[in-house]
């Protein structure tokens, strides 16, 4: 029988199933990574430091003006992926508009 080399993704991926399967049998072999989500992002305080409209920062970040207006009137709040893209606009916002541009 030959045996087949596995790319490293496909490793990484046999074996974090192999540690799911264990999991559901009672095992605990699961490796756990600890992620740090930023606070949530004051968006009006934001928008006003970078000297934008509502308009503009939805333009500029492909938020829903919708979404910002729910989050600037404290109704919802974003989620922690939505919290981290907040946090690079509010620390770095030109790698932000540079991005899509490649």
């Amino acid at each position: 029988m030959t045996r087949v080399r596995r790319s490293r993704v496909a490793s990484v991926i046999v074996s974090r199933l192999k540690d799911a399967v264990a999991f559901s049998r009672g095992a605990p072999s699961l490796h756990l990574r600890a992620v740090d989500v930023p606070d949530p992002v004051d968006m009006r305080a934001l928008r006003s430091k970078l000297g934008q409209s509502q308009s503009e920062a939805v333009a500029q970040y492909g938020i829903s003006r919708r979404t910002l207006q729910e989050w600037e009137q404290d109704r919802t709040r974003p989620d922690s992926a939505m919290r981290a893209y907040l946090t690079v606009i509010e620390r770095n916002p030109r790698a932000v508009i540079d991005a899509p541009a490649g």
